[in-house]
């Protein structure tokens, strides 16, 4: 497996979308001196190799480079995954291979690591762990193995963490410690592991073991360390990007699950089902101290803190970032829960794996700007049953992310015609150029045409 996956990274091209530059040009940064901070020969070196990718990312790139106190530049991601890079960096150097390989290469090398863990911990019995390493491979995260994102690296961060919870606890926390570097609402699993470690230390009076848990979980604490000391805030993409706490949001916390253009459930159904099914089966019996129950629970409050980014319908392939971020919790919650047979696990494994091979496995295409073939299917049979946040409906139907044509939006299936449109209400004129009347029964918010500013430019969906 190890060896199919470096073959995966040294052969596909890689993918560099959204902020995959800056994590190579940090990696660069540390390899060519051992520090994240940006300087001008690490510029002048991607340039050297890394050809007219660089060029058309280089000036977004460094702009996302900010003064701190040291009066050195700093990006305002967290450089760990770039430093894990730095060995894959320093051989494909030295052997004259491809150097924007160096990320792929570490989230191979992270997944085979991960699937190392699950196969060979004794968390369950061996037919149980091999569909556990199934699904967590098998599963949106192998299309971003080629992307120079870290995704990969903390999707099986995470998971090597909840493989040797019950058996290496300090261990685990450390892993999920480092997991939460590049996908910070993962602190939540911190807690969760931290707490199940500690507290019964605590109540027993092992003061040694608590203190050596709490240790473990000191990595947590790097990024945000980093960034006060020389940004004076703990999260520099934070306030760089005026997140707010006034945009926590339930409804886009439940699309990282049930979206059907950027959550789960069109990627891994089986999964999101059952575990929908295990944790009203927990809410109607009151297991909360289950570990499953503790994990989907955890899950939902760290999609809950991702929606601090205001930034929803961000580059990948398949389900959003911050979904696959959240996957490895509820992927171990449903595969490690004892009330669920075998077969039924190795049917959703089956279903999940038939998904990925159709949308081409690890060459999966980068589709944040279309919309997926399950909202297709919707939209054009049933428009009214799905009707996403703005972002993603604007930018999947122009195919843009910015300098949009002005509205009404306008969805039209195979043969042209017009499925669902999003607009202003002040448009309805332009809308019904494009597409024909409103529909009778939506045309009543439309017309008489509404002579107040605030209803006129309130925005409104319409399908036929």
């Amino acid at each position: 497996m190890a060896v199919a996956l470096v073959a995966l990274a040294l052969w596909i091209p890689p993918v560099v979308e959204g902020d995959g530059a800056e994590y190579v040009l940090m990696c660069e940064s540390f390899y060519r001196h051992g520090s994240p901070s940006l300087r001008a020969d690490d510029v002048e070196a991607l340039r050297a190799w890394a050809g007219p990718w660089w060029s058309a990312r280089e000036a977004p790139v460094l702009g996302a480079y900010f003064a701190g106190a040291d009066g050195r530049r700093y990006a305002w991601h967290f450089w760990g995954v770039s430093l894990f890079a730095v060995p894959a960096r320093a051989l494909l150097g030295a052997t004259g291979a491809d150097p924007l390989r160096a990320l792929p290469l570490t989230n191979a090398l992270w997944l085979a690591g991960m699937v190392a863990v699950v196969l060979l911990v004794p968390a369950a019995e061996p037919g149980r762990r091999a569909l556990l390493a199934a699904l967590a491979l098998a599963s949106p995260v192998l299309p971003l193995l080629r992307w120079t994102h870290p995704e990969p690296f903390a999707f099986a961060a995470a998971v090597m963490a909840l493989a040797l919870h019950a058996h290496a606890p300090r261990v685990a926390i450390a892993c999920a410690a480092v997991a939460s570097w590049q996908a910070p609402p993962l602190f939540v699993l911190v807690l969760l592991l931290w707490g199940r470690s500690t507290l019964p230390a605590v109540r027993a009076g092992e003061w040694r073991a608590a203190a050596l848990s709490t240790a473990a979980a000191l990595p947590l604490a790097l990024p945000p360390a980093f960034f006060l000391v020389l940004f004076g805030t703990p999260n520099l993409a934070a306030r760089q990007s005026f997140m707010r706490v006034s945009d926590l949001s339930l409804r886009r916390a439940v699309d990282l699950a049930l979206d059907l253009d950027l959550g789960l459930l069109p990627h891994t159904p089986g999964i999101i089902l059952l575990a929908a099914v295990l944790l009203v089966a927990a809410f109607a019996r009151g297991r909360w101290r289950d570990f499953g129950t503790q994990l989907l629970v955890a899950a939902s409050a760290a999609a809950v803190a991702s929606t601090l980014n205001p930034n929803w319908n961000n580059a990948t392939s398949g389900p959003s970032r911050y979904a696959i971020w959240l996957l490895p919790l509820v992927l171990w919650a449903v595969g490690s829960a004892g009330r669920l047979s075998t077969a039924v696990l190795a049917g959703a494994t089956a279903l999940q794996v038939a998904i990925l091979a159709a949308r081409g496995g690890p060459l999966a295409p980068v589709d944040y700007l279309r919309h997926s073939a399950a909202a297709r299917f919707v939209f054009d049979r049933w428009p009214a049953l799905y009707s996403p946040t703005h972002e993603i409906f604007v930018e999947r139907t122009t195919a843009r992310e910015d300098g949009f044509p002005p509205p009404p939006f306008v969805h039209r299936d195979g043969e042209g015609r017009c499925r669902k449109a999003l607009l202003r209400i002040r448009y309805a004129e332009a809308l019904e150029a494009a597409c024909g009347p409103i529909p009778a029964d939506q045309r009543g918010r439309f017309f008489p045409r509404p002579q107040d500013a605030e209803t006129r430019n309130s925005w409104a969906y319409v399908g036929w």
